[in-house]
């Protein structure tokens, strides 16, 4: 099986922005405000949008760069346990990453890669395939336990664009990709509609609640009332 470092197949890797020095929260969205992926809200794959944040720059003359935002096609991967990584897409574009995640954006092709030989190029012959792959193996324990040991060696908490940059990257059949691929998939859509029966169930809870106060407060105001009569 081939390994190969990750570095070698993107074009661009970067760090987030560092939120702390430029921006402040902004508790509600206005012309000033910015849209902030926080590492809280790339969980298992995908994007909870509840947990997306506002910031304003504390400086208006100043801008965050745009290879900082996000744009489709990118991997934006946690460098805070969990890790986790994300695939950006179209209605997710534009969002500020701050320095708690890691850019991987560019994704290569195989083709003007003739050291992977032809066998490696007969199964990840596209962008796409490349970007499924990567986004299998940045979630799996094979990466994660990769980084549990650069971690015990440097005695560190957060992982650095280093250890990202030349992790080991196995890569297998053809046929064994697109099943690992496809099975990310159909779990990471299984969680997404997990979170949002739980989100549904406690926005129901919640209003329950308040029904349930409501009617004891009236029938405490009525007993009170008819008390007061006699």
């Amino acid at each position: 099986m081939k390994i190969q470092k990750l570095k070698d197949w993107f074009e661009e890797i970067y760090i987030g922005e560092t939120m702390n020095r430029k921006a402040v929260y902004s508790e509600y969205e206005n012309e000033k405000s910015f849209k902030t992926l926080m590492p809280k809200a790339i969980y298992n794959g995908y994007i909870d949008d509840s947990k997306i944040m506002l910031y304003e720059m504390k400086d208006e003359k100043k801008k965050i760069s745009d290879k900082k935002l996000t744009h489709a096609g990118d991997i934006i991967l946690k460098l805070v346990n969990p890790y986790s990584a994300v695939l950006i897409d179209k209605d997710h574009e534009g969002l500020v990453v701050p320095s708690f995640c890691l850019i991987l954006r560019g994704c290569k092709e195989d083709e003007g890669k003739p050291e992977l030989g032809k066998y490696q190029k007969s199964f990840i012959a596209t962008k796409e395939s490349n970007l499924n792959y990567m986004l299998v193996f940045l979630n799996s324990d094979l990466f994660r336990n990769q980084m549990q040991e650069a971690l015990k060696i440097g005695e560190l908490t957060t992982l650095s664009k280093s250890m990202v940059e030349n992790v080991d990257v196995p890569f297998c059949s053809r046929a064994g990709r697109k099943k690992l691929s496809e099975a990310f998939e159909y779990y990471s859509n299984n969680i997404r509609l997990t979170r949002k029966l739980i989100d549904l169930q406690n926005e129901y809870i919640t209003a329950l609640f308040d029904d349930v106060q409501k009617d004891e407060i009236s029938d405490i105001y009525e007993e009170s009332f008819i008390g007061d009569e006699d």
